[in-house]
């Protein structure tokens, strides 16, 4: 533009300004003109995503109808789910399955006496093990903060306070779920959490060997021997004792830990350590602890500290399955006791109840359904976007694909001669004179129990097994010929409108800055124009007034 102050029509008394405008707008006819081909390449591009969206949509889609569990899921059926409820893989086989639970799992629980109030202080000082994690009790802690302390060392267990009485939960239910507690140094004595207590037991009916042991360092023979009463002390169950050749009990041992740990006791005995004692005492390292055993006349009297207070004792899981007895150390998510199955025990039972594992064919027939409604949303959004007036209207690329995907779900599978079904419609699949997809499902359903196997290679075949890929690969590898990036035809679609669009902003972008010449040179003109005239008045005016003051042109007055 022409720096300065423009006179509009100060000596032509035209008004140039407007005048000007209307030439510029006549000049801005190709930008314009630019400006509507750039809203439709950017109308088409919009399109072209629109339409990689839908067809990506429709590929998600296929993902399930390739998963053969989709066509080989099992359903269960409790005949009471408040009692047992289960989950079935395609491993399981099918049929009724008798279940009676006797007991849930149960995770220990064990108690402080009452306490006078939770914030108090209780000036104790003690350094606790529990569950193999340190905790720290300080003398002005309260039984707020001991709870606090103990669900801080992340031992396994879950600390609560109910009416001033200190609760320990194991996390884990289960017979060894047992809480491990040792005062490594001080004393909690106060909170009355454990006790001194004792059990004593004696050789089975006829003390029958269980096993030899070799002769230990004091050269004597040993052999272990059942215990007649199993002894639980101290969350343990003691079950075995040792006894040498005078036939006294030297050494006891756990269910879990039995020979292993009888095999050491062996080996620490030192020849004449016993000799001519009728009675004598020894040490058994467990996990709350130490119990000590004393050997007595034919007894073992075992003496630990306990819990004062145990609310639940660790206990696992008891069920039987078609009469089987089972035990599992929780009552969810148990799986290995039958193949494919996993259970969740939610109560006892008063007797048998029924699980019934089936096939189940509404998982494939709402896959199939979702695939069928999903299909049809993505082909009449094709057929809008190609339609007439529209921003893809005779688009010879978009009808090639929307034909293209039609016959690549229409077509004849190809499978070897073992499998029967080749087509869609063979299992209640259609396509109607107006493109439009249609399923039947009760004859969805029948194909799908008359003849699993083949249904599922319909859909989810692999041309390696069968010969030929199901619909599922098939057309998901079709659709990923337009969807691949890079070099997919979507992808080259989309740029090829960026390129377009680019090339129209450069070219409009080089008009504007022709037109801003063009004006410039026009308000140039302009300006020149009436200064021009406004030179000719003024002349006009000087000469005018010449010719007056000539002798003679003067007038009367």
């Amino acid at each position: 533009m022409v720096s300065g102050v423009a006179f509009d029509g100060l000596a032509s008394g035209l008004e140039t300004q407007e005048i000007l405008d209307k030439l510029m707008e006549i000049e801005r006819e190709p930008i314009n003109r630019l400006v509507g081909q750039r809203e439709q390449r950017e109308a088409q591009k919009e399109a072209w995503e629109d339409i990689n969206t839908s067809l990506s949509s429709l590929d998600s889609i296929l993902s399930p109808l390739r998963d053969n569990s989709t066509f080989a899921s099992r359903s269960v059926t409790s005949s009471n789910e408040s009692a047992v409820t289960a989950r079935a893989d395609t491993y399981a086989v099918q049929g009724y399955y008798e279940i009676e639970i006797q007991n849930l799992a149960r995770a220990h629980r064990v108690a402080s006496a009452r306490m006078h109030s939770a914030t108090d202080e209780l000036s104790l000082d003690a350094t606790l093990q529990l569950n193999g994690q340190q905790v720290e009790i300080e003398p002005d802690d309260s039984l707020s903060d001991i709870r606090s302390s103990i669900n801080e060392a992340d031992a396994g267990v879950r600390a609560s306070i109910v009416d001033n009485h200190l609760v320990i939960n194991a996390e884990d239910t289960g017979a060894g779920s047992f809480i491990d507690l040792v005062q490594v140094q001080g004393s909690i004595d106060a909170l009355a959490l454990m006790q001194e207590t004792s059990a004593s037991a004696g050789a089975a009916e006829g003390e029958q060997s269980l096993g030899a042991l070799d002769a230990g360092a004091d050269g004597v023979d040993y052999d272990v021997v059942a215990l007649d009463e199993k002894v639980v002390l101290q969350g343990q169950a003691y079950r075995f004792a040792l006894r040498d050749d005078q036939g006294r009990f030297v050494a006891v041992s756990t269910d879990a830990a039995s020979y292993e740990v009888l095999e050491e006791k062996v080996e620490d005995l030192t020849a004449g350590s016993l000799a001519g004692e009728e009675s004598f005492d020894f040490s058994h390292a467990v996990r709350s602890g130490t119990v000590t055993a004393v050997y007595t006349d034919g007894t073992i009297e075992l003496t630990g500290d306990a819990f004062s207070d145990e609310l639940a004792s660790p206990r696992d899981a008891e069920f039987t399955i078609d009469g089987l007895q089972i035990t599992a150390e929780t009552n969810t998510g148990i799986d290995g006791v039958m193949e494919g199955v996993t259970f969740d025990l939610n109560d006892v039972t008063e007797g048998p109840e029924t699980l019934e594992i089936a096939h189940d064919t509404d998982r494939a027939l709402s896959e199939v359904r979702a695939f069928v409604d999903k299909y049809n949303e993505v082909m009449d959004r094709m057929n809008t976007l190609g339609s007439r007036d529209e921003v893809l209207a005779g688009d010879t690329t978009l009808r090639r694909i929307t034909s293209s995907v039609r016959e690549m779900v229409m077509r004849e599978a190809g499978f070897s001669e073992d499998h029967e079904l080749n087509y869609l419609h063979e299992v209640g699949i259609s396509i109607d004179r107006y493109g439009e997809m249609s399923l039947d499902e009760g004859e969805f359903t029948e194909a799908l129990r008359e003849n699993p196997a083949d249904v599922r290679v319909l859909f989810a075949g692999r041309e390696s097994q069968q010969g030929a890929d199901g619909l599922s690969r098939r057309l998901g590898s079709h659709l990923h010929t337009y969807l691949r990036s890079g070099d997919g035809i979507l992808t080259q679609r989309e740029q090829m409108y960026d390129r377009m669009i680019d090339s129209i902003d450069d070219r409009m972008e080089s008009l504007e800055r022709r037109l801003a010449r063009r004006e410039d040179n026009l308000t140039r003109q302009f300006s020149q124009m009436e200064q021009m005239l406004s030179d000719l008045h003024s002349q006009g005016q000087w000469l005018s007034g010449q010719i007056n003051s000539l002798p003679g042109m003067q007038r009367d007055a």
